[in-house]
């Protein structure tokens, strides 16, 4: 089965399963293919809250705009799922998982920078590969390929992460640091920190040029 085109679901919602789409049929050779889906606010009472299958699925760009589910998270594939393009948007205290697979899941790209980090989960019930992961500001990845489970996952206390990249890890404040939490470091004037390595801290020749002040994460 292939849906082709740009398909849109809006403020969908299913008691069981599957919000906007739901997918039976768990024959053998039997796929569910689609090239673009987007879910906004879309929910399910058990599994799947934007989409369910039973069958193997081959998703290409898929957008998850605030959708949940009662029991998982916002996709749920009873069998492997790939998924070329996957981007997250919720709100901060949201909690589940993007994907939930029952077999192998390979995530070729997972854009969270949107959403909660509580939200950011993929788990596969067998093999997991997901190459590019890019975290909301203040979290990093936790989980390699090959794990049941990758997240993105906050950076705990004394750690920092300011600048977005592929695949990030918090880093240790700095010792000097004023103040340091996940999302905003503060240096004391006269010092300023290495601009790939946050918990490498600089003295400046010139005092004139570091002042002090605070670094706020940023997506750049």
């Amino acid at each position: 089965m292939s849906l082709l085109g740009r398909l849109e679901f809006h403020n969908c919602s299913a008691g069981g399963r599957g919000g906007g789409v739901f997918i039976a049929g768990k024959g053998k050779g039997e796929e569910f293919m689609a090239r673009e889906m987007h879910f906004h606010h879309c929910r399910a009472d058990r599994e799947g809250g934007a989409l369910f299958a039973e069958r193997m699925s081959q998703l290409d760009h898929v957008t998850l705009d605030r959708c949940n589910s009662g029991g998982s998270g916002a996709v749920t594939v009873y069998n492997d799922v790939n998924v070329s393009d996957l981007t997250v948007v919720t709100d901060a205290d949201s909690k589940g998982q993007a994907i939930m697979s029952g077999g192998a899941a390979l995530v070729e790209s997972l854009n969270c920078t949107g959403s909660g980090e509580q939200m950011c989960e993929v788990a596969s019930s067998t093999n997991l590969s997901l190459p590019k992961l890019w975290c909301p500001d203040g979290a990093e990845r936790t989980g390699a390929d090959g794990a049941q489970k990758v997240a993105c996952s906050p950076c705990g206390n004394g750690y920092v992460r300011l600048i977005q990249a592929v695949n990030p890890q918090c880093q240790p404040c700095p010792p000097q640091a004023a103040n340091c939490t996940p999302t905003n470091l503060t240096m004391p004037a006269g010092m300023t920190v290495d601009a790939h390595d946050f918990s490498i801290e600089l003295y400046c020749p010139n005092p004139a040029a570091c002042p002090g002040g605070s670094l706020l994460a940023t997506s750049n």
